[in-house]
């Protein structure tokens, strides 16, 4: 005896028809494209304000140093040796801060190449003392060596003075990301109108990007 199906009802084990089939396809496509490009951007917003919180931490980390030993100086506050302007004294964050408990783990970001300190090949993020005896009201902003800063935006020249200032050092960082940082630290009008431009104001500079890539600074403090 033939068992007749109910009127508009399919079989219980009818198969999807190609028409469904493509329907159904379609419709996850255009989910897909709808959703990925916003999971991108939140992973993208993610490393900036990692590195920026990361930036914020140190910062607070250098001052509390400068709290205790009243100067910017090596484990237990030696003094540095830093004779000459522009010397450098490279890692202070794992040699100085990590080492006296000011911070837990030496600086590292989410962005840049992903190495950590200079004695990496090639060289990746870290934490440096630069001596800035040499700086004037007159230095440019654009000598990183040297570790100038237009930090106010109201002129093209350097606002810092002193003897030794802390600046942190991100390495082959993505254009995009160099900027997606200043804005989210210095905020978008102490910063490049565009992605392919350099930054020199405000606490976060860097030069144009080279393929694609370029070396990020940012101002911790100076004494």
């Amino acid at each position: 005896m033939r068992l007749q199906h109910q009127h508009g009802k399919k079989p219980a084990n009818s198969a999807f028809t190609l028409v469904e089939m493509i329907g159904v396809l379609a419709i996850i496509a255009i989910l897909a494209s709808l959703l990925i490009p916003r999971v991108f951007q939140a992973i993208g917003d993610s490393k900036i304000s990692n590195s920026a919180s990361t930036c914020n931490s140190i910062k607070a980390a250098v001052n509390e140093y400068y709290g205790k030993y009243g100067l910017i100086a090596g484990a237990r506050g030696v003094t540095l040796n830093l004779p000459n302007d522009g010397d450098t004294f490279e890692d202070w964050d794992l040699k100085v801060l990590v080492a006296e408990g000011f911070a837990e783990k030496p600086f590292s970001v989410r962005i840049g190449n992903g190495n950590i300190g200079s004695t990496a090949s090639p060289a990746g993020s870290r934490l440096r003392v630069i001596n800035i005896s040499g700086n004037t009201t007159n230095s440019a902003p654009a000598t990183l060596t040297e570790g100038a800063y237009n930090l106010d935006g109201a002129s093209t020249t350097n606002d810092i003075s002193g003897m030794l200032l802390v600046e942190a050092v991100i390495v082959d960082v993505d254009a995009q990301d160099a900027k997606d940082l200043n804005d989210r630290i210095d905020g978008a009008v102490l910063g490049a109108t565009n992605v392919n431009a350099s930054d020199m104001i405000g606490r976060v500079k860097y030069p144009a990007h080279t393929n694609g890539k370029t070396d990020v600074h940012v101002y911790m403090a100076h004494r």
